[in-house]
């Protein structure tokens, strides 16, 4: 017998933030018998991990039963929602005809094109090397949260900070051909949000220099939340010129507000 290990999406485990339109799903096999192989698949999606058992109203694809021993498969379902959860599952069947199902996985969608509602902010100084950008936003969330994602980029790296907590890595998103294209990444932060006053900061660094990477500039960030509240409603938090900027004692790195750093809105990338 089969045994299913390993289901990945686009060679990712339960990716947060997949924005192509049709992933590519992949899985292992392992099995008792030497030399046994799959002789049929089939791959269902569902809004819920429930879906894929009940075959409800939260079924969004099923690739039917597939023969072939393939270990991978891309979906070719309607069309995916933005920022939305879906949960799959791959069937597959030896030689003999017995049949073995994954454990339920999930991968999110990121932001489509349109689904921004936050705008690249920029201090607007004069261009130096290895510069550093401090910005802040304070916001109220209406009830207790259920899901909540922080879509985030920066010029060049970033370090990201969730009322105090330190969130993700500290050379992020890695470098891409801008001013054409520029990465995001995604990052859930429910269980670092609650209801009532919440604050974002980000420090932005700017490397400097020009080269195959990079483009000569100042600091800047672009920045969106989506948060689902318990009682279903939801609430978007994006970032604008309305940002604090704030600014660092090149010699201390102390953090201050300042009236001398003004953001600027770029709608450039």
């Amino acid at each position: 017998m089969l045994t299913i290990q390993k289901p990945l999406v686009h060679g990712l485990e339960n990716p947060l933030g997949l924005d192509v339109s049709s992933p590519r799903f992949s899985w292992l096999l392992e099995s008792d018998r030497r030399g046994e192989a799959c002789a049929a698949y089939r791959v269902w999606v569902s809004l819920s991990a429930e879906g894929l058992s009940n075959r409800d109203e939260d079924l969004v694809w099923d690739s039917g039963r597939r023969n072939g021993q393939s270990l991978s498969l891309l979906y070719d379902g309607p069309p995916l929602q933005s920022n939305t959860r879906y949960w799959w599952r791959v069937t597959v069947w030896d030689r003999q005809g017995k049949e073995s199902e994954s454990v339920p996985a999930y991968w999110d969608t990121g932001l489509f094109p349109g689904d921004w509602s936050a705008e690249w902010i920029w201090r607007s100084e004069e261009m130096k090397l290895n510069d550093f950008a401090y910005f802040r936003k304070s916001f109220d969330l209406r009830g207790a949260v259920a899901r909540a994602k922080i879509f985030v980029s920066a010029h060049h790296v970033f370090q990201l900070f969730v009322n105090g907590q330190r969130v993700g890595g500290y050379g992020s998103p890695a470098p891409t051909g801008v001013p054409h294209r520029k990465y995001y990444l995604a990052y859930d932060v429910a269980s670092l949000l609650s209801s009532g006053a919440n604050c974002i900061g980000v420090t932005a660094h700017y490397l400097g220099g020009s080269g195959q990477n990079y483009v000569n500039g100042v600091p800047g960030m672009l920045l969106q939340l989506h948060v689902e509240h318990e009682d279903g409603t939801e609430q978007l938090v994006g970032i604008g010129s309305d940002m604090a900027g704030l600014k660092a004692d090149s010699a201390s790195h102390r953090v201050s507000l300042s009236a001398e750093s003004p953001l600027i809105v770029y709608r450039g990338l």
